[in-house]
């Protein structure tokens, strides 16, 4: 709902002129003008209503057409990441095995524990993000 804050001053006195002079200011907040200023447009001008209406009906599809894209771009990108570090890890853990089959014990183990302790603190890691990221948007918006 837009919030309307009105300022009028009537009745000024001009030194020198002896009129008075109506001097009214108005500051409004949102796309849609207050209901008596509606009614007014509509006397002046027919079917003005209509296409404020519409037009704001318009604006409001096309920021949810692109706040579903933003949505959908994240979640895709999010899903190429996890593919990713999934094919990177498993890289690294048949590297891991490599070695050890090579003989080389230590440093195999070492790539293979390293690999999955990678994964495992990027999960706990993202777990933590998100939970912080709900907390702060439950005290910013205390009433959803």
């Amino acid at each position: 709902m837009p919030k309307t804050k009105k300022i009028t001053q009537r009745s000024l006195h001009v030194p020198g002129k002896g009129d008075a002079m109506e001097i009214s200011l108005s500051e409004r907040h949102g796309i849609l003008p207050p209901a008596d200023e509606l009614e007014r447009l509509e006397h002046l001008h027919s079917g003005i209503t209509e296409r404020l209406l519409s037009s704001y009906e318009k604006q409001v599809a096309h920021r949810m057409e692109l706040e579903k894209a933003v949505i959908f771009s994240g979640i895709k990108r999010a899903r190429n990441g996890q593919i990713i570090a999934c094919c990177l890890c498993l890289l690294c853990i048949i590297g891991g095995f490599a070695l050890v089959f090579n003989g080389k014990d230590a440093g195999g183990f070492g790539v293979i524990i390293g690999a999955a302790a990678t994964m495992i603190g990027a999960f706990i890691y993202g777990m933590n993000s998100n939970r912080k990221e709900r907390i702060q948007k439950s005290q910013a918006n205390p009433e959803q």
